[in-house]
């Protein structure tokens, strides 16, 4: 049995709204 750990992430604008929600499991990966 694998253990994943998996990272989420919310990048917003300077007005807090939400602008990108992602799941990654390798966040240098992704960001």
């Amino acid at each position: 049995m694998t253990n994943h750990n998996y990272y989420v992430y919310i990048l917003t604008n300077w007005n807090n709204k939400v602008m990108y929600i992602g799941v990654t499991n390798n966040l240098k990966r992704r960001i």
